[in-house]
């Protein structure tokens, strides 16, 4: 909400600013809300009113004006400056000084589950005549810092979350990839291309079978033995690899089309990214990676679906009187493609997915964004439209996770080879917990779990079989549930394909 007391009051002193509050609290394990304090959003509309006083100390006067009119307990505020960067002030530790960027206040319904992907590194650098590689001639950027400035990112908006780590690194300089139409550059044609203005090879794409099919590199192997989760590939422009694609059983559209014909036995993403840029744009390509899957989760996105609401741009459709957290290439701002500097205000709801799945209507969430909310920079919005991507533990109304993250790191969980999901629970004359499904492999097994993210009271394999339904009869092997609990299971195939995350209520009978 926008606080317009507070504002007035700001006013008084001179101070131009708007001023947006939101509560923040405790939930207890009847999911119940306490509030406990407020935390701001302030946006100066001018730069630094006195140039004498710094924006840290100008800063520190607005908490203490907050402080003085406050009911409640102040707990942070961050600061926008239309002349340098937001900057946080937490009065629960004394003042304290952030100078990092947070674009959200932490939430106590954050999913805790790591997730940890081990990753095959992949790079092309060839060497040439002169006996030095690609990289050194033209002066282009080391493959391994952009891959460690990539993984610190993620840990970093993800709060020490999302943990990436390089198992195998390969460099390979001694081929020129091969295209799907058989076309090879030699150094000479390729330097022709980066030099001297030659058009490029059409179709610009490589042959991924060069590598995905290259016994030595064994990625499927890798893969099928758990030693990796993803590829990420390195080359120089006009290499020929897609952004994101998949590899391995029911892949989808991934921003490109699927990989066929590997052994993969379950889905595999490649990354492909380019050392002549820069991190910027490997964050991009995760970014249409982001939307692929979540597509791909929200079949009707184009509808009010909760990703049609996230991905909503104003300014895109005439029709559109709102936006939400806006696309890859559309801040929820932006008339235009790449627009990511633009000051023009726009109502927006991309804040209230801190409540998803419980949304607000649009007509009470929305609030005025402009490029200041990222900073005015690129990478400073693809910051801002992650950090804003659901986290949540638990499963929404239509039977997705809460935690997006979850479909975006693993796409396995995306293409479920399951159907017909269901289960029923002990009562008095039946004993026993029956899970139905339509699958297909040699064999199956449920976990379940008192945690809607599996993070505690689980039971791995309570229930195994060669085909649905898989029925205990003697569920008194498990002690952790009661009358009344919701708990939460899965299905998973022998070649290790996993269902979404279901739950069900146990009923009277124990």
């Amino acid at each position: 909400m926008w606080h317009s007391g507070v504002r007035l009051i700001l006013e008084e002193k001179g101070i131009n600013a708007a001023v947006q509050a939101r509560n923040y609290g405790k939930i207890d394990s009847c999911e119940e809300f306490t509030e406990i304090g407020l935390d701001f959003n302030i946006t100066f509309e001018d730069t630094v009113p006195n140039s004498e006083i710094s924006s840290s100390d100008l800063g520190n006067n607005v908490v203490e004006i907050l402080d003085q009119v406050l009911d409640l307990q102040l707990h942070s505020v961050l600061f926008r400056f239309p002349n340098g960067e937001p900057f946080l002030i937490d009065s629960s530790a004394d003042g304290k000084l952030d100078q990092t960027y947070l674009a959200l206040p932490v939430w106590p319904r954050l999913s805790t589950e790591k997730l940890t992907k081990k990753v095959y590194l992949l790079a092309y650098d060839p060497i040439l005549n002169s006996g030095n590689k690609l990289t050194a001639i033209k002066g282009w950027r080391d493959y391994l810092g952009l891959a460690n400035d990539y993984i610190a990112f993620f840990k970093e908006i993800s709060g020490n979350r999302i943990h990436y780590s390089i198992a195998f690194m390969t460099e390979v300089n001694d081929i020129w990839l091969e295209k799907i139409d058989g076309f090879v550059y030699t150094e000479e044609t390729y330097l022709d291309v980066i030099e001297r203005g030659v058009p490029r090879h059409d179709p610009d794409i490589a042959d991924y079978g060069q590598f995905m099919k290259n016994a030595e590199y064994d990625i499927c192997g890798k893969l099928n033995r758990g030693e990796i989760d993803e590829l990420w590939i390195f080359g120089g422009p006009w290499f020929g690899f897609n952004e994101s694609r998949l590899a391995g059983p029911i892949g989808f559209d991934y921003n490109s089309k699927p990989y066929p014909g590997s052994a993969c036995n379950e889905l595999l993403p490649i990354m492909g990214f380019s050392y002549e840029r820069s991190l910027t744009q490997m964050l991009e390509s995760f970014g249409h990676r982001t939307e692929a899957t979540m597509r791909k989760i929200f079949e009707n996105w184009e509808q009010e679906s909760a990703w049609g609401l996230f991905s909503k741009s104003a300014l895109r459709a005439s029709n559109v009187t709102f936006s939400g957290c806006g696309m890859v290439h559309f801040p929820p701002n932006a008339e235009n493609e790449y627009n990511y500097t633009s000051r023009s205000t726009v109502e927006s709801i991309c804040d209230d997915f801190i409540n998803y799945p419980s949304l607000s209507a649009p007509a009470l969430a929305r609030q005025s964004v402009s490029c200041s909310d990222w900073g005015c920079s690129t990478q400073g919005f693809f910051k801002y439209w992650l950090r804003h991507l659901p986290a949540f533990a638990g499963v929404a109304p239509d039977g997705t996770s809460n935690d997006w993250w979850q479909y975006i790191i693993d796409p396995n969980l995306v293409q479920s080879p399951f159907s017909n999901l269901a289960a029923t629970t002990p009562m008095e004359d039946a004993a026993e917990f029956f899970f139905s499904f339509s699958g297909s492999s040699s064999g199956f097994y449920v976990d379940v779990s008192t945690s809607a993210e599996f993070s505690a009271n689980v039971t791995w394999r309570f229930v195994e079989g060669m085909s649905g339904p898989l029925i205990n009869h003697t569920p008194e092997k498990w002690d952790n549930y009661s009358p009344g609990q919701i708990i939460y299971w899965r299905v998973t195939s022998n070649s290790g394909l996993r269902s979404p995350i279901q739950s069900i209520i146990i009923a009277d009978g124990k």
